[in-house]
């Protein structure tokens, strides 16, 4: 159930075309156990959820890990240098 959640919330599937996709793959699962099984899953981190807003709104400091954003940054410099063989514009 979990990769077909993954389908339907990270790829956009609609939950026929995650059942659909699971039949292909000998996986027989209806639509609608799909959604049943992800909305089960969404109540039951409603506590988590709320215990992670709260330590983050009760810590000192917030701050965001920008590594990726630092590395692709450079990669777009990189490209941009390369005596104009290829040329990205963000």
């Amino acid at each position: 159930m979990a990769w077909a959640a993954w389908l339907h919330y990270g790829l956009g599937l609609s939950f026929g075309k995650c059942s659909q996709l699971m039949g292909r793959l000998g996986i027989e699962v209806t639509a609608g156990a799909i959604a049943s099984s992800c909305a089960s899953t969404g109540s039951d981190l409603v506590a988590t959820h709320a215990a992670i807003k709260a330590h983050v709104a009760a810590a000192p400091a917030v701050v965001m890990d920008e590594t990726g954003v630092r590395h692709e940054v450079a990669r777009k410099e990189r490209l941009r240098r390369s005596e104009g063989r290829l040329m990205t514009v963000t």
